[in-house]
């Protein structure tokens, strides 16, 4: 799984950032983020630094957990953009170990990781995390299937 992980974000492993949809965009509000937290805004909830310096409250309704994670890989000494690539690799890893988890419950190990491996490389995966950029998305799909594996505990 860890493997398929790697050979399906190979592509975040390169020094330069990638063109993305939200990708640029994400790394933009990762600093953003970063300096409304600096400025003492705990929860963060206003871009102070955008609309013209009139600021925005950006992070008043957006998904804040994608930041904070953010925040957090930044504060371990690594950069935005690397912030960014480390969660988007993390949001493919979760969903992986995830979806291991869940089938081989059911259906024994070597499901598990067959499942696990479709579901790192399948195309939605793969457009959410290079062609969209969308971490939020990409950690939210890995959350499911960890709720669905919560419901499979409780239930069974």
């Amino acid at each position: 799984i860890l493997i398929a992980s790697l050979f399906a974000s190979q592509k975040l492993f390169n020094p330069l950032f990638y063109t993305s949809h939200d990708g640029e965009g994400h790394v933009i509000r990762l600093i953003e983020f970063n300096n409304s937290l600096g400025d003492g805004q705990f929860p963060v909830r206003l871009a102070g630094r955008v609309n013209y310096g009139l600021s925005y409250p950006f992070f008043s309704f957006n998904y804040p957990l994608v930041y904070y994670a953010g925040e957090l890989i930044h504060k371990l000494g690594f950069s935005f953009v690397d912030s960014f690539k480390i969660i988007s690799f993390l949001a493919v890893l979760l969903g992986g170990l995830s979806m291991y988890f869940l089938i081989k419950r059911r259906f024994g190990v070597f499901s598990g990781i067959i499942s696990s491996i479709f579901y790192v490389l399948a195309p939605y995966t793969l457009r959410n995390m290079y062609v969209r950029g969308d971490i939020a998305e990409s950690l939210g799909l890995g959350f499911f299937v960890l709720f669905l594996l919560s419901i499979d505990f409780f239930v069974h």
